[in-house]
């Protein structure tokens, strides 16, 4: 999507603010961890997490591209430099988890089959678990 000056502009220093606000390590560990598991757990509410999901990857993709306009670098390498780190893939890997058992969950339930709570409850906890690590690892390089 094409962004004008002020609009990379203004996402960029939404961006820039959370990280003033959050100048140390757990500050900023706790506001990542807490943004990114409130974006997976509605990735799990059963068919809208797939839309949901759909939108967050928009967004990033929307702030991928304001970011690279305002430090003037193209989108395509701000891309690739964040898809080679482990942060992309801690996260993708989390939130994948929850767009398909969004539909799993869903064709269970018509099914029936209300035990696939109990392994989406155990899905979650994995997908917490995977966060925690990708805002630690993402924290320290953002600090570092």
């Amino acid at each position: 999507m094409p962004l004008d000056t002020e609009t990379a502009n203004f996402l960029s220093d939404q961006i820039g603010q959370t990280l003033i606000e959050n100048d140390t390590f757990p500050s900023l560990f706790v506001a990542i961890f807490v943004n990114n598991f409130r974006l997976c757990l509605l990735m799990f509410i059963p068919v809208v997490g797939v839309a949901f999901g759909a939108f967050s990857l928009f967004s990033t993709g929307v702030a991928i591209s304001a970011l690279s306009i305002v430090q003037g670098v193209p989108s395509g390498l701000m891309f690739l430099s964040l898809i080679i780190g482990p942060v992309f893939w801690i996260e993708f890997l989390a939130y994948s988890m929850g767009m398909t058992e969004s539909v799993w969950l869903f064709r269970r339930l018509l099914q029936g089959r209300w035990r696939e709570l109990k392994r989406t409850i155990l899905l979650i906890g994995i997908a917490a678990g995977l966060l925690v690590i990708g805002a630690a690892v993402e924290a320290l390089l953002i600090l570092l």
